[in-house]
């Protein structure tokens, strides 16, 4: 029976059971591409489905990595323009390559936050179809939380889907909620930092309900001292 209570859901599964609940007012295809486009956009935490660990858009550039060529897009070396988008054939005939040229080196030693970020912005406008049969199961494997779904349709301003919660409703972020919270962290910031960024993010939202993460950030750029960010924990050096 509706609403599903399983904490995690592939992303088309959620496409498929919310293009149903709003009569295919948007195709299940459609809705899928916005959420795998959120993510390659840093804007929806995923994992794959019965794993706990969050996976992050670099760990996906490497399972695309190892199939460079895919039917709409190419894998190239930043210095490297490409094959040529255009073959003149013996009969006089033309071809065009349509397909996009995303830069990013073979060897991820290589790779840059620039780089990374250039590949998944572009990716962002990459429809699935677009992918090879060899990685399209890992591209469907992607899922996603109940929590950061409703943090996703918070942001968007989307009403949360009754397949999943029910007749929730979406908790309102205000100016007195970004007060506390701010004043939660600023006495967790006073002492070390024990934990990564995305840590004490799923530990407020759980104290906050409602959290966007954009406030998350803004307050956590407001209020943490300068070496708390860093990535990661903050690790105490061995004396020796």
């Amino acid at each position: 029976m509706l609403p599903i209570r399983k904490n995690v859901l592939p992303l088309a599964q959620i496409a498929e059971l919310w293009s149903r609940e709003i009569a295919g007012v948007r195709t299940a295809a459609d809705i899928h591409a916005e959420l795998l486009r959120t993510f390659w956009l840093g804007q929806l935490p995923a994992r794959f489905e019965g794993s706990a660990k969050e996976i992050g858009r670099a760990d996906m550039l490497r399972v695309l990595n190892l199939r460079r060529e895919h039917p709409g897009f190419l894998l190239v070396e930043p210095s490297d323009a490409g094959p040529s988008k255009m073959t003149k054939h013996s009969d006089g005939s033309v071809s065009v390559d349509l397909r996009r040229f995303i830069k990013l080196p073979v060897d991820p030693a290589q790779w840059t936050d620039d780089l990374v970020n250039a590949a998944c912005e572009a990716l962002a406008e990459v429809v699935p179809e677009d992918f090879g049969n060899a990685i399209f199961p890992a591209l469907v494997g992607i899922a996603t939380t109940k929590g950061a779904l409703a943090e996703f349709c918070n942001e968007i301003g989307y009403p949360l889907p009754r397949f999943w919660f029910g007749g929730e409703r979406k908790k309102k972020w205000t100016a007195g909620s970004e007060h506390k919270l701010g004043q939660w962290l600023a006495q967790l910031a006073s002492g070390r930092k024990r934990k990564k960024k995305a840590e004490y993010f799923a530990e407020a939202a759980q104290e906050f309900p409602g959290l966007p993460r954009t406030a998350f950030n803004r307050v956590w750029a407001q209020v943490v001292p300068e070496r708390w960010h860093r990535s990661g924990p903050v690790v105490r050096s061995k004396l020796r």
